[in-house]
């Protein structure tokens, strides 16, 4: 099962525009991730792949602060998410919804109190995202 997960650093305050920390994504026996990263960057890019895959299509997508991109390539049912030299292998394009859909809601329920957040235009399209995934969440199991 494809698991994200994040960890903001723990600063003085959260702030929408400087939401840094790690990230992690996982499935079987493989993982890779980013340190000290962007993770709005992050689930964006996550998104912008997942609708690719979606339609059938490969697509690069760059995170815009890091050197390497990560690359999504449908294979059967599922998906294959490069990065760097690591590569995942997702069994279903809809497991990796359900992954890209719990880390994203869960970092919109962390920000949730914090004033402004939505002026981000990244966290915009995240909360889109949760709610068109929330909409449709009964084929997904989410």
């Amino acid at each position: 099962m494809m698991q994200i997960e994040w960890r903001l650093e723990m600063g003085a305050a959260l702030e929408p525009e400087n939401l840094v920390g790690d990230i992690t994504l996982s499935e079987a026996q493989t993982s890779f991730g980013e340190r000290d990263t962007y993770i709005d960057s992050w689930l964006e890019a996550l998104i912008t792949g997942l609708q690719a895959v979606q339609m059938g299509q490969r697509r690069c997508v760059d995170i815009p602060e890091e050197v390497a991109a990560l690359v999504f390539t449908p294979v059967d049912q599922g998906v294959q998410i490069a990065y760097r030299t690591m590569v995942l292998h997702v069994e279903s394009i809809d497991e990796l919804q359900r992954a890209v859909y719990v880390a994203a809601q869960a970092l919109l329920q962390r920000l949730a109190t914090v004033e402004g957040w939505e002026t981000n235009p990244l966290l915009r399209g995240i909360g889109d995202f949760v709610c068109q995934a929330r909409a449709t969440s009964g084929a997904l199991d989410i």
